[in-house]
């Protein structure tokens, strides 16, 4: 039953409820191998914003056990790095995959090898290592494809929309984003590609993509698709969405935007702040910042570090009187 509704509902509350029903009935049993995939089962139901430490708990519990397979033991420690991510909590998600380097070696395991590269490659990504990145990303699609291919593709173009957002090139990912969305049919690349439509000033087929956003289960990809669509609703100016999706992500400021450790797309508050520089509240703009600031410096995201005091420049002008622009708005620091 945990296994079932793990991630299909949008009632995580229900799923705590039954982890821990599941979790009584497996500690009666005496069988920690018994109890550790249900502490495994029970993390990925709550891998969600709203219960990321209860899903620390389980997983700190289940490392605790003695005599477990070392396959179970990494993925557990995957699962920690992916919600010690979006708690944006960095230095402690790279231990975890400093700890499943060796077993992965150990393992000889290429689908644990590529899940980790991937982590890998997100992770000098949010620091600007784009070159690197990018080697370490081609090499991992090229070693994982073959056997998880969907997988393979939407993670690719995840990273790269990344760094081409980053450094000016979104415009020259639309198709490859299409392709993406249309083969792999991962919820998040839509979200994606619309902001890609925008970058090449498609203003139509953006506006399009978007009103496509359909209602999301909060599981882990839930505030990377929602960010995404709310910048790209913000450069559109479609203050409805803007106004309906600011509010749903404005509890989760202090969150890292990623659904994983593979794609990290600096802090919430930044996406929160953009759309409040859209609603013209330069005020709200400025604490969104704020907190930005903060979270990105934790996290050692420096480029979206100078992406948010970029847009601290723009909402002081606008506390100031003046006038922001729709150029001025999209505001792209990699361009400069």
């Amino acid at each position: 039953m945990l296994f079932r509704y793990r991630n299909k509902d949008n009632n995580p509350p229900r799923r705590a409820a039954l982890s821990d029903e599941a979790l009584g009935l497996a500690r009666a049993t005496d069988d920690d191998l018994c109890l550790a995939h249900v502490l495994r089962l029970r993390a990925m139901a709550l891998r969600t914003p709203d219960h990321l430490e209860e899903c620390l708990e389980a997983t700190t519990e289940l490392l605790g056990l003695s005599g477990l397979p070392p396959p179970l033991v990494a993925g557990a420690r995957l699962l920690r790095a992916d919600s010690l991510v979006i708690l944006g909590r960095i230095p402690e998600a790279v231990t975890e995959l400093d700890l499943v380097e060796p077993l992965a070696k150990q393992l000889r395991s290429q689908l644990l090898g590529a899940q980790l590269n991937w982590a890998r490659a997100g992770m000098l990504r949010l620091a600007g290592s784009w070159s690197q990145a990018d080697a370490l990303s081609r090499a991992t699609f090229d070693l994982h494809a073959p056997t998880r291919r969907y997988t393979a593709l939407a993670t690719r173009a995840a990273q790269r929309w990344e760094t081409a957002f980053m450094t000016g090139t979104g415009a020259d990912l639309v198709d490859e984003l299409r392709a993406a969305t249309e083969v792999t049919g991962v919820s998040g690349l839509p979200n994606v590609l619309a902001m890609a439509l925008v970058e090449a000033d498609r203003i139509e087929d953006a506006r399009v993509a978007l009103h496509h956003l359909e209602p999301r289960t909060k599981d882990y990809t839930w505030l990377y698709t929602r960010c995404w669509a709310l910048l790209a609703a913000s450069r559109l100016g479609d203050t409805a969405l803007v106004t309906s999706l600011r509010g749903q992500l404005l509890p989760y400021r202090r969150l890292a935007c990623a659904a994983s450790a593979n794609v990290v797309s600096g802090s919430v508050a930044y996406f929160t702040a953009e759309a409040a520089l859209t609603l013209g509240d330069p005020e709200a703009a400025l604490a969104d910042l704020a907190i930005a600031v903060e979270i990105d410096q934790a996290m050692g995201a420096l480029p979206w570090l100078a992406r948010a005091r970029d847009a601290i420049t723009r909402a002081q002008q606008l506390r100031q009187g003046g006038h922001l622009s729709r150029s001025t708005r999209a505001a792209r620091p990699g361009r400069s």
